[in-house]
Order: structure tokens, then C-alpha cells, then sequence
């Protein structure tokens, strides 16, 4: 569910960003999970979960991407073009995810997006791995794909649409 809805926001913030609504999600294999040049990182984050939404793309896909939005030629996207609009996506990820959470009285608070070009595990430390949810997948379009990935701490049951939350070992969240 909130994997889903998590996979679902990102393609539709980027459809809308590039004004392209042919986008498809494509899933990803371990071997594929590589760090690109351009890493887009937003946290969302309350008592009860925090989630690390992370994008990645390489200058060339960047480029596309960044044209595509606003109306140009790869040949004149910048690299402060492409980070404007890596942070534009992410705080439009976040910023949906953030309002669907506080629609189910979920308290949770946003971060600011940060584009770097290093790692991506910039914003979460975790004493332990039990319950943790990762979920990556890229986005592509006409051959051009970024890839984006997730990870969701549950610190305690969440109770969403009047159902209670709680991590299984799955890798999902269960309804009760």
C-alpha cells in the first residue's frame, strides 16, 4: 500500500514534470542499483515512520529530463537546470506523500530536497535493520530512465484509513 502509493507519486510527478504521459515504471534487479551522478534525496519523517524518497539519474538523462520540462533542447540544459529540476521532483514526490500521510492523521514533517552528486544514504541512521522497507524501480521513457528508490522505517503502528499498520516480513506493509 504505501509502496504502492510511494511508486505511483513518483511517476506521476515526473509525468507531469516533463509533460510526457507515456512514462512507465520498470522494476530493477540488484545488479541494476547503481549511484549516478545527480542523486535527488527528500525526508519525510514523524513519530511513528520515516521515509527516504531517492532519485538518481546520470548528466545525459538529466538533460532529457530537464528539456523536456522546460521546453528546451538537451544542448542548453545546465547543471543548474538539471539540479532545479531534480529538486522540483523530489519536493513534488515528497510533498504528496507528505499530504496523503497527514490526510490519514499521520503526523509527519518534510525536509527541504538536497541534490548532491555523492551518496544517497544522507538522511536516515538506523540501529536496526528489522524494520525497514527498500523498494527501488526506474521510471523510463523513450530509453531514458532514472531510477528511484525508498526506505521506509516503521518506529511504531500507524494506523491509516482506520486500519492499523505494522511492518511483515515481506517487505510491504500489512493491514490489520
Amino acid at each position: 500500500m504505501l509502496k504502492r502509493l510511494i511508486r505511483n507519486t513518483s511517476l506521476s510527478r515526473l509525468s507531469a514534470l516533463s509533460k510526457r504521459s507515456d512514462m512507465r515504471i520498470q522494476e530493477i534487479t540488484e545488479q541494476q542499483k547503481i549511484i549516478d551522478h545527480w542523486v535527488g534525496s527528500i525526508l519525510i519523517s514523524g513519530p511513528s515512520l520515516r521515509i527516504a524518497f531517492n532519485t538518481r539519474c546520470t548528466i545525459h538523462n538529466a538533460n532529457f529530463f530537464t528539456a523536456l520540462r522546460y521546453g528546451t533542447n538537451t544542448t542548453l540544459a545546465t547543471n543548474t537546470h538539471n539540479h532545479d529540476f531534480i529538486h522540483e521532483y523530489c519536493n513534488m514526490v515528497g510533498g504528496y506523500i507528505n499530504n496523503a500521510l497527514d490526510q490519514q492523521q499521520v503526523i509527519a514533517g518534510l525536509n527541504l530536497p538536497i541534490v548532491t552528486r555523492e551518496t544517497n544514504n544522507l538522511f536516515i541512521k538506523i540501529a536496526s535493520e528489522t524494520n525497514i522497507i527498500y523498494d527501488h524501480w526506474k521510471l523510463i521513457i523513450d530509453d531514458i530512465s532514472i531510477i528511484c528508490s525508498v526506505k521506509i522505517e516503521i518506529i511504531s503502528a500507524l494506523i491509516l484509513n482506520g486500519e492499523i499498520l505494522e511492518f511483515i516480513d515481506s517487505g510491504d506493509i500489512k493491514i490489520f
